[in-house]
């Protein structure tokens, strides 16, 4: 595989961006084999290997971001970047503040 030539961060995180977005369609997918309650099907196997690449893609870009982390230098997040997110306790983990700050009133069903 050729080296890849330098690429701007704003579009490498609007692509990584996008791949998320991919990689949680599939994950939302595999709620049809809770749904089924029946046998494996075909369907429901090709829709279970969908564990298998998610998890695969999403520690893939893990370890990009990671790499890309040291390359940020002191660039800044945009605060208006943060507001859409609906999940505080990962709103204040990504904003450096510590879990208790989060709002209540989310419930986890596991």
């Amino acid at each position: 595989m050729s080296q890849p030539s330098a690429v701007s961060l704003s579009l490498v995180l609007e692509r990584i961006g996008q791949e998320l977005s991919r990689q949680a369609e599939a994950v939302r997918s595999l709620h049809t084999l809770v749904e089924a309650g029946s046998g494996p099907s075909t369907e429901a196997l090709v829709t279970a290997q969908a564990i298998d690449t998610s998890s695969q893609h999403l520690g893939e870009l893990s370890g990009l971001l990671q790499c890309l982390s040291g390359s940020a230098g002191d660039a800044f997040a945009p605060a208006s970047c943060f507001e859409p997110m609906t999940l505080s306790g990962l709103r204040a983990r990504l904003l450096g503040d510590a879990e208790e700050n989060a709002e209540s009133g989310e419930v986890d069903f596991f």
